[in-house]
């Protein structure tokens, strides 16, 4: 009985490092080793014809942070980052706190809303901001129908168009909406109630 019990327990035993070895080979043959060499070609002295140079120096390191070229494109890149993570910081947070608020059927929708970009393909979701944003797009059309422009806005292939198509795409994996909503809808019902106390004794402080 006790040679039964030891036996099943260490056919789980290897059933379950089985199933780790597969996720872990493929991180390891598709993502770190691929990096692994890529930080060694960063630290190796280019040659002419051939991917991977020789020898070992801090040259490439040198150049990205002497070159003005390089400089603007890490600046630009820096910007559009920060620009796009306080954007969706900004409209996240709202959101997860509506989506806590809301009747569990309009939770539900207003999730699958919120992490639709994740589930469509990169080359679809870049049309759909072409048709919206382009110059004969929805918008510009709306707002010079309307009257509010008369000429229509650069909205794409430019640094905007990418910040608006990244903070899209960014705002179900930045720990806004997807990780606060969870956490926004575990927390009781009584924090609502002390937020709103403390609201009011702020005003008569300084009132």
């Amino acid at each position: 009985m006790a040679g039964s019990t030891t036996r099943r327990a260490g056919d789980r035993a290897w059933v379950g490092w089985a199933l780790l070895a597969l996720p872990t080979l493929y991180f390891l043959a598709l993502v770190a080793y691929p990096l692994i060499n890529l930080m060694r070609m960063s630290f190796a002295v280019p040659q002419r014809g051939r991917v991977f140079g020789e020898g070992f120096s801090f040259q490439n390191y040198i150049t990205i942070f002497t070159d003005e070229l390089y400089l603007e494109t890490l600046w630009v890149t820096f910007r559009i980052g920060a620009l796009t993570a306080l954007l969706a910081l900004l409209l996240g947070v709202p959101l997860a706190l509506y989506i806590r608020r809301a009747r569990p059927g309009v939770r539900s929708l207003l999730i699958f809303i919120t992490i639709a970009p994740i589930l469509v393909s990169v080359v679809v979701r870049a049309y759909g901001w072409i048709v919206l944003l382009s110059n004969r797009g929805l918008i510009n059309t709306w707002l010079q129908g309307l009257g509010f422009i008369s000429e229509p806005l650069t909205l794409v292939r430019n640094e905007l168009g990418v910040i608006i198509g990244m903070t899209n795409r960014s705002l179900p994996g930045l720990n806004n909406t997807l990780c606060l909503s969870p956490a926004l809808i575990a927390t009781h019902d009584d924090i609502d109630a002390i937020t709103h106390a403390i609201d009011k004794a702020l005003v008569k402080v300084f009132h």
